[in-house]
């Protein structure tokens, strides 16, 4: 597909004084694992006049595995005294070059001529072979003197190839059924399209609450950079509830979610229900020991656990006052 259409570079300068506008380096954009690539393209047109003719030759750097090809129409980059000539060309990823998925690579088109033109007496660059008396010209309305000049040299335009490439964990982690949606992808500037069981979701670091009931599932992303993309896949999995932990004690009221240790046999953890949900420090009671229960809400695993909640404005009937919460949890 084509990305621009900025004069194509190699097509030049052929016959000027060989001040061809290089413009930036130019981005192309490829993906190994669809073959989807974009490409720079255009065409330029040259008529000489009685002293202008000259060749050029195309080289591509690096000279092996470079990871951009070219064609041009007509492939041939002569031209003659008094002839118009037009050509058009294309630049694009070499499919059999790609860089790695993630990565870039540099390369250059490198255009070698070798011209003749006139200029005005007095010019920069190149090797005089002659000269002629011009009369009157645009250039000197009185008369002045033209010389003929002989040029070689290289003229280079610069690209870049980016490897598209998107990548997200196989498994998709989750807290409390809610599922975090984050890619990493290259390069910047592109979408990310995510698909879940519940539709279509775009942009990145995403909240997705799973549907209930909680089952196994996939989920895909695409991240696509002009009209180029690539694809990865990563599976929900739900886990199960394997240990529930509480500080053995606390001396105000606590909400156990806050301050609940819990494992689980994966990094998709569903949504904990905790009975009581809030442990109160006690009003009259020097303390107060409360059993917690932790019920897996997809699983129905149900774990349990203890802890003191400590009224620390009630004189405590042990001795010494200051008695370590370890001694008082029972």
């Amino acid at each position: 597909m084509k990305k621009s259409n900025t004069l194509f570079i190699a097509i030049y300068v052929i016959l000027t004084i060989c001040s061809a506008d290089l413009y930036a380096q130019i981005a192309l954009y490829v993906s190994k694992q669809t073959n989807e690539f974009t490409q720079h393209s255009g065409s330029d047109s040259k008529t000489t006049d009685k002293y202008e003719h000259g060749t050029v030759t195309i080289n591509l750097n690096p000279s092996s595995d470079c990871p951009i090809t070219y064609t041009l129409t007509p492939n041939d980059f002569s031209i003659n005294v008094n002839e118009t000539k037009s050509w058009q060309g294309v630049v694009k990823p070499d499919l059999s070059h790609i860089p790695t998925p993630g990565t870039s690579a540099n390369a250059s088109i490198n255009g070698d001529y070798d011209v003749h033109f006139s200029r005005p007496e007095g010019g920069s660059g190149g090797s005089i072979e002659g000269g002629y008396d011009c009369g009157k010209c645009p250039v000197h309305t009185s008369g002045g003197h033209h010389d003929l000049i002989h040029k070689t040299g290289t003229i280079t335009k610069d690209f870049v190839v980016h490897s598209v490439l998107v990548d997200i964990p196989d498994s998709i982690p989750c807290n409390d059924g809610i599922a975090t949606l984050n890619a990493t992808y290259y390069p910047a500037g592109g979408t990310l399209e995510w698909t879940t069981p519940s539709g279509t979701l775009t942009g990145n670091n995403l909240s997705y609450t799973l549907p209930t009931p909680l089952t196994d599932n996939i989920i895909r992303v695409k991240y696509t950079i002009y009209g180029v993309s690539y694809s990865d896949t990563g599976y929900v999995r739900i886990a199960k509830l394997t240990g529930f932990n509480l500080p053995c004690c606390a001396d105000t009221t606590q909400v156990v979610k806050d301050i609940a240790e819990l494992t689980f046999d994966g990094v998709c953890h569903p949504k904990i229900k905790y009975t009581p949900d809030t442990v109160e420090q006690p009003a009259l009671l020097p303390y107060y020991t409360y059993t917690v229960t932790a019920i897996d809400s997809n699983s129905g695993v149900s774990l349990t656990d203890t802890i003191v909640i400590v009224n620390k404005n009630q004189a405590l009937s042990v001795t010494p006052l200051a008695a370590d919460f370890t001694e008082i949890r029972s």
